[in-house]
């Protein structure tokens, strides 16, 4: 290897390797005003392609409603899709198919289903998921890389479920019996992961996931959790998880790497609400996470580098313990909320990864000791000054 590549490649694996901290300048736009301003006002938010958006949410009345971004910019709202919504604190989950089609899971207040809504072209439709009992609380929305649909949820007894629309219809199953909230993703190969809170037995934060397809597993992610529960949220970094909750008013962070998790780490230390949390990645990797003051102001935290720094949005709420009001995509950061007035926003932000100082030092130092290299290979293949003598000549050298 030439000297050349091994230093460009020292540089190329420190930059992979180093935390990186994001620049951000937010948009905000306005989706629909005049929704009132409450923690029951709860939204989901999911970013598509081209800068498409859908937020799904409920109003005061009960009523299930879903708005959508073009990728020009222009909000549209479908209003009343299903009465048989919710109003209290407990579930509304989004995502878009890859023809930007929504579908969401919801937990119904009247007769306290699980329910699906999904819509192709203009057309919804919405049916039960689960109706036995009460289920649907914590509801979390996933699509398997065919567009069909997978759910975790609570149900009766705090127990954690799973359904799969796989078939053509649901097919639900426990997963186990104490265990709430319910945060579901899927990883690249559709290998679901759930994280709950076991609250009934050791009070940790733990993760289930189902590899095989016929059996359930789980690990500790945080021993001793003791925040509350409706705060947690989840994302999955390829096979890597990271969590975000609120432990008595301080907001924290965790992350695996290689399947081993690192000491949580405490991102605002003081006067965070119980009520709602959420958790994004973005394409390196680094945390971005949603929150509310007790004050009621709305709030994005960052690490810039050396430390944890917030966006403030005003005075507003993101709906008590959704944890799905922020999303990343493609290099946009996307945030939905209610404002103080009890209007529905949508702001946005382009994510520009930077290496921390920390790495601009090892870059450095990696430049110096290059140039140090080139400067001894130069003086070692060049003949001294003044001497008279010219390079070497003949059939062995190098051209």
């Amino acid at each position: 290897m030439s000297l050349r590549s091994f230093v460009l490649l020292s540089l190329l694996a420190a930059l992979s390797a180093a935390r990186v901290a994001a620049q951000l300048t937010w948009s905000t736009e306005t989706v629909v005003t005049g929704i009132g301003f409450s923690g029951d006002r709860r939204a989901a938010l999911a970013l598509g392609a081209g800068g498409t958006a859908g937020i799904a949410y409920f109003t005061g009345d009960g009523m299930v409603n879903y708005a959508g971004r073009s990728a020009g910019g222009a909000w549209t709202n479908d209003a009343a899709i299903d009465d048989r919504g919710n109003f209290n604190y407990a579930g509304i989950s989004v995502r878009l198919t890859a023809a930007g089609d929504p579908r969401i899971g919801y937990f119904s207040v009247n007769g306290l289903d699980a329910r699906y809504a999904s819509r192709t072209g203009s057309t919804w439709s919405t049916e039960n998921i689960a109706t036995t009992g009460n289920v649907g609380e914590y509801i979390h929305l996933g699509l398997a890389s065919d567009g069909t649909a997978r759910v975790a949820y609570g149900g009766n007894s705090n127990s954690l479920n799973f359904a799969s629309r796989a078939s053509g219809a649901w097919v639900a199953e426990n997963i186990t019996s104490n265990g709430i909230p319910a945060f579901l993703r899927l990883n690249g190969s559709n290998v679901p992961f759930v994280a709950m809170v076991d609250s009934q037995n050791t009070g940790d934060l733990r993760i289930f996931s189902n590899p095989t397809g016929s059996s359930w597993v789980s690990a500790t992610a945080v021993a001793g959790f003791g925040g509350n529960s409706t705060t947690l949220s989840f994302r999955l970094n390829g096979t890597d998880a990271a969590l975000s909750w609120v432990d008595n008013g301080a907001l924290k962070f965790a992350r695996s790497t290689g399947g081993v998790w690192g000491a949580p780490e405490t991102v605002v230390a003081s006067g965070v609400s119980n009520n709602a949390s959420s958790l994004a990645l973005d394409g390196s990797g680094n945390g971005y996470i949603a929150y509310e003051t007790g004050a009621g102001t709305v709030h994005v935290a960052r690490y810039n580098g050396s430390a944890w720094v917030s966006d403030s949005f005003g005075s507003g709420v993101l709906g008590f313990g959704q944890g799905e009001t922020l999303d990343f995509l493609n290099g946009t950061l996307g945030l939905a909320y209610v404002t103080g007035g009890g209007d529905l926003a949508y702001a946005f932000a382009s994510v520009s990864a930077i290496p921390e100082p920390s790495t601009y030092a090892l870059c450095a130092g990696l430049g110096a000791l290059g140039l140090a290299l080139w400067r001894r290979t130069r003086r070692i293949a060049s003949p001294e000054a003044g001497t008279g003598s010219g390079p070497p000549t003949g059939s062995g050298q190098n051209k």
